[in-house]
């Protein structure tokens, strides 16, 4: 039996990189324990490397060949399950059903004249001695009574008081801020380093940007970059650009030149934002592109005495200064000059909010189109996914980039959402972690397995206190049993594991929290 899988899973791997072995593992394994003859799968030659040996383990046989796929992530994940049919069982009984029939002297009767196939009886081909059409498909089961979800089994291993579907609030993130600014004006929003920050500030912050933007030419539409780590400027200049009406646009600040460059012209932005580490670079990359205007953010910008004047001298290489430049703003100059006043422009829920840039793993980074409602609804699809945790009264530990789609999300927008206090760290290192958790009794702590590895192998993990922890979420990789009972142990929390791509905003699934999990699942 061969079945190419040169689109999908190419594409698949090329969207959510090692997600897809999971997701192809859990297609196999809903067709049978083992197939009864090797499972030949073509892939494109490019991919061969990256699909693990899961294979092997059900008979099935490697074939490279093919291009690369180009088709957008949910047209694969339709094509991958498009092939179930081809998998299933019944399939090879039907191989098995057309064996040669030995007659009379060992003749095979299933053969005609010359070897070629024999043609059906008369009595078989139907009326006008038409061919018969494809079997008839056997009649659906009838299902169960007793229920409209008795047809939706997976909504039995969701945990108790979860809705089995949402009334969506028509709550653009913008919109979000202003109210969590209301009912929670002196919660701390971010801590960074030293500094906490209000949502009453972080409101205020998000409209001075907007203001400075609208001056300086932005209207609805226009494409405003972002290039820096998790860092304050970050938050607010996301929402400022939001509540001028633009698009926002995530960039790697890890990238190369070349990288950005390319992610610039081919979004079209015409300002940006970066921390000022990388702006001589992005000064002399400007002629290349489209952007107009650079506002340069330093860490030490909202940092407090005596930390934000020794900076620049005890820590150089956390430090630039930026000469005088034209149309080059420094961040802080521009929060004084405009008024902290909301603009009021109109955000259309439905229109454009952000293009989320893939990992380009094979080919070219994409720019993925989200919508304000895209991410308004993930964000409350989670908060429902997670009862418990309560408005105003967690600590959420902002260590996953912002400028992923992971984090973009998980990290940011559902604190702004439920009025959590977000602790940022810029550099996702074990000890900064720890560090943060025990002294900030973290209560919530959505990470990469890479996060939860290093901190559970940390030579010093044992001085820390992590029994803060209620609630983690893991994400962009498998995380292995051993990780999630070590760290389940240490913390009494548990680590639920989802699945996501930017193109979903990015969780599409998770397993149940205080409901039933299974290890290596991708979850409902």
């Amino acid at each position: 039996m061969s079945v190419g899988l040169c689109a999908p899973v190419g594409a698949v791997v090329n969207e959510v990189g090692t997600n897809c072995c999971g997701f192809l593992s859990s297609l196999l394994r809903q067709s049978s324990p083992m197939f009864a003859t090797p499972l030949t799968v073509t892939i494109p030659s490019v991919e061969l490397l990256r699909i693990p040996c899961f294979l092997r383990r059900w008979n099935c046989v490697l074939q490279a060949g093919g291009d690369s796929c180009s088709r957008g992530a949910g047209g694969c994940a339709d094509a991958v399950y498009g092939l179930l049919p081809a998998l299933q069982r019944p399939a090879l009984g039907a191989a098995r059903a057309r064996r040669p029939r030995a007659g009379p002297g060992g003749k095979d009767l299933s053969r005609g004249k010359g070897g070629l196939p024999a043609l059906p009886a008369a009595s078989a081909r139907g009326k006008a001695g038409r061919r018969p059409g494809p079997p008839e498909r056997n009649p659906e089961p009838e299902r169960p009574k007793g229920g409209p979800d008795m047809d939706r089994p997976w909504f039995q291993s969701y945990a108790q008081g979860i809705p089995h579907s949402l009334d969506y609030e028509r709550t653009p993130m913008t919109q979000a801020l202003a109210r969590t600014a209301r009912e929670f004006p002196d919660q701390a929003a971010l801590i960074f380093i030293d500094s906490k920050i209000t949502y009453r500030q972080l409101d205020g912050m998000a409209n001075r940007f907007a203001n400075a933007l609208i001056d300086m030419g932005v209207k609805p539409g226009d494409r405003v970059a972002m290039l820096m780590p998790n860092m304050p400027q970050l938050v607010a200049a996301v929402y400022g650009a939001w509540r001028a009406g633009a698009v926002v646009v995530m960039n790697n600040p890890l990238y190369t030149d070349v990288e950005l460059e390319y992610q610039f012209n081919n979004s079209g932005s015409t300002h940006l934002v970066a921390i000022d580490l990388i702006c001589p670079r992005m000064i002399a990359l400007r002629p290349k592109t489209r952007i107009q205007n650079l506002v340069v953010a330093h860490i030490r910008d909202h940092l407090k005495f005596p930390k934000k004047q020794l900076l620049p001298i005890v820590a150089k290489d956390k430090h630039r200064k930026i000469p005088p430049t034209p149309n080059v703003h420094e961040w802080t100059d521009l929060l004084k000059k405009y008024p902290p006043t909301d603009p009021r422009v109109p955000v259309d829920f439905d229109g454009l909010a952000c293009l989320q840039y893939t990992g380009g793993t094979t080919g070219v980074s994409k720019g993925v189109m989200l919508t304000h409602a895209n991410l308004s609804k993930n964000v409350q699809q989670i908060v429902a996914w997670f009862p418990g945790f309560n408005k105003g009264e967690i600590n959420h530990l902002g260590v996953l980039p912002i400028f992923h789609s992971f984090g973009l999300t998980c990290c940011m927008n559902i604190c702004v959402w439920m009025g959590w206090t977000d602790v940022l760290i810029p550099r996702p290192e074990p000890q900064a972690i720890l560090e943060a958790i025990h002294k900030h009794k973290i209560n919530f702590f959505p990470a990469v397995p890479t996060m939860y590895v290093g901190v559970l192998n940390h030579p010093e993990a044992s001085k820390f206190d992590l029994t803060s922890i209620k609630g983690c979420f893991s994400g962009a990789a498998p995380l292995p049993v051993e990780v999630i009972k070590e760290f389940e142990a240490k913390t009494g929390s548990q680590i639920c594991e989802g699945y996501g791509l930017s193109e979903t905003s990015p969780v599409a699934t998770t397993n149940p929290y205080r409901g039933k999990t299974k290890v290596g699942s991708i979850g409902l």
